[in-house]
């Protein structure tokens, strides 16, 4: 009777070979780019990298904000820049600090490693229902988010935002 437990153990043997390889080659693949940004990323630095060569910081050293990638292709952005003493006011409605706020949905150009977004409501009215573009690099639970280039009176700047997963 030897035989067929022999037989047994070898079938086991060869099943569990199976499930160590082949299991941990599909867990080997590499996420895409949707599936590493999906969640809340904590802004940490903020800047605006002009063609010229300038860097500046327009929300300040205090700057901070929040990416938000939902699995269902819903985006926010939230940035609030420190508190200036020429924006303070009695009213909480009026903010006393630059603010960004974008609502929208996105989706992700995998080969490019582009994000596309849809702004669909915003702080700023002029920007609803424009479509903005975010370049990522994600590693691990770090993030680089630069946008398409943008003009403003200083001149020509790429926004720069790096950032952490929140947990």
């Amino acid at each position: 009777m030897v035989y067929p437990f022999t037989r047994l153990f070898g079938t086991i043997a060869f099943l569990s070979f199976g499930v160590v390889f082949l299991g941990g080659a599909a867990a080997a693949r590499a996420e895409t780019l949707k599936e590493q940004i999906v969640g809340s990323w904590e802004i940490t630095s903020i800047s605006n990298q002009y063609d010229d060569g300038k860097r500046i910081s327009p929300f300040g050293a205090g700057g901070m904000g929040r990416y938000v990638f939902g699995k269902n292709g819903l985006f926010s952005e939230t940035i609030i820049g420190e508190p200036r003493a020429e924006l303070k006011s009695d009213d909480p409605r009026h903010p006393d600090a630059f603010v960004v706020v974008n609502l929208g949905h996105y989706t992700v150009d995998e080969a490019k490693k582009e994000i596309f977004y849809k702004i669909e409501h915003a702080g700023y009215s002029a920007r609803n229902g424009s479509e903005r573009t975010l370049t990522a690099t994600v590693n691990g639970n770090t993030a680089t988010f630069i946008t398409a280039k943008i003009k403003d009176k200083i001149g020509t700047f790429s926004f720069e935002a790096a950032a952490k997963r929140v947990e």
